[in-house]
């Protein structure tokens, strides 16, 4: 998933917003968040809350798949331009 917007939540934290490339995430899965800069070390967090958008509605689910629009809470050091992916296939997104 390429980080697209950042939302800010009292409740959540700082959450990273995007479309699903492939796959499935789930809430408590281990991601990577890839650096900008190949040769820095890349980031695993745990996703702590996962929310999905139907219309301006948010509704928080525990799965989403490939092709849906979501915001991730728990993933440290997020920023747009990112990309966050599965702990196994760490591919870039541009």
């Amino acid at each position: 998933m390429l980080i697209s917007p950042l939302d800010d939540s009292p409740s959540r934290g700082r959450m990273a917003g995007g479309r699903i490339e492939g796959g499935t995430v789930n809430s408590g899965d281990s991601v990577t968040l890839l650096p900008l800069d190949h040769t820095a070390k890349a980031a695993v967090s745990r996703v702590t809350k996962l929310v999905t958008f139907e219309g301006l509605e948010r509704t928080d689910v525990q799965s989403a798949s490939a092709g849906g629009i979501v915001s991730l809470a728990g993933v440290e050091g997020v920023e747009i331009g990112l990309t966050i992916t599965g702990t196994e296939h760490q591919e870039r997104l541009e």
